[in-house]
């Protein structure tokens, strides 16, 4: 029982590591500026 509840938690917690993820990745995009900047920064190779 106690091992199901462990991979359970894991489970909750990967996804609320990738949800804030996604929250810092979300919260980038806002500024576009800030986004044309960043991509500008690339080389156009690595689209």
């Amino acid at each position: 029982l106690s091992g199901a509840i462990a991979s359970e938690r894991l489970a909750l917690f990967k996804q609320l590591v990738s949800d804030s993820k996604t929250a810092d990745i979300q919260i980038q995009g806002i500024s576009p500026s800030r986004e044309r900047w960043s991509t500008s920064l690339k080389p156009p190779y690595k689209r």
